[in-house]
């Protein structure tokens, strides 16, 4: 008969609870969530400060599809990228357009809507930049968007046209620099222009004539998460049409 290593079994036994913790508590670990609080209808602040929105919304969809918890963090939308590009979180979601400049830096998942640009400004303000009062051309824009460098660059030629870039801007702080003439427009996506301009009398929106692009989730580059939030959005395809009546239908 064979002697029984005691040891041997005892640090077996051991090994595999600490596997068994170790598998828990990844199981375990929250999906962090990058995103700006600051984009409604798709990620914004409600009255008691919590985030809420479409891309709030469907983040929760998706970790709950991977059976994961969550872990929101609000940053300027100029950092969301940085973020994930060096891994200190999992996903970014903020209405993030798919570019080709972006698809070198982080991976994207499959697109989950579109987005024209416009301009929102007050009644009464001419719709083409080229006609804006002399005294008041500035133009709003966020810091790290594609319309940022797009205005940059469609309206270098037009004189004493200034494109104003801004981190942490609210809705309510977009709405303030219009009124106190801060800025005589601000570009923001259509949805979010639209949205806005039904929050707030005495503004409008103008179609601006930028490229319409995708948006989608940001991963890291190689993540395990872009294949995962792709099956999720195959398997919840419902849900997701839900979501964009309950929040986007409206801003149309």
């Amino acid at each position: 008969m064979r002697k029984i290593c005691w040891s041997s079994l005892f640090a077996a036994i051991g090994c595999s609870f600490v596997l068994l913790l170790t598998s828990c508590s990844e199981k375990k670990k929250p999906l962090i969530v990058y995103t700006t609080g600051e984009t409604a209808p798709f990620s914004f602040r409600d009255e008691k400060s919590n985030p809420c929105g479409f891309d709030i919304d469907l983040a929760h969809l998706i970790a709950k599809e991977i059976d994961r918890d969550i872990e929101i963090r609000c940053v300027p939308f100029d950092d969301m990228l940085k973020k994930i590009q060096s891994k200190q979180g999992d996903i970014a979601i903020a209405a993030i357009s798919i570019t080709d400049e972006r698809k070198n830096l982080v991976d994207f998942s499959p697109p989950y809507h579109s987005n024209g640009f416009v301009l929102l400004m007050l009644n009464g303000t001419p719709e083409k930049v080229e006609d804006l009062n002399q005294s008041n051309r500035k133009i709003g824009v966020r810091k790290g968007t594609y319309q940022e460098g797009t205005a940059k660059l469609q309206w270098v030629n037009i004189p004493n046209i200034f494109v104003n870039s801004f981190d942490n801007l609210t809705s309510e702080d977009i709405s303030n620099k219009l009124r106190s003439g801060e800025v005589a427009a601000f570009i923001l996506d259509a949805d979010e222009g639209s949205y806005l301009s039904k929050k707030n009398d005495g503004f409008k929106v103008v179609p601006l004539n930028f490229t319409t692009l995708d948006i989608g989730v940001v991963t890291s580059k190689g993540s395990p998460y872009t294949t995962l939030i792709a099956e999720s959005f195959t398997k919840n395809a419902d849900k997701m049409r839900d979501l964009k009546v309950k929040w986007l239908e409206h801003a149309r």
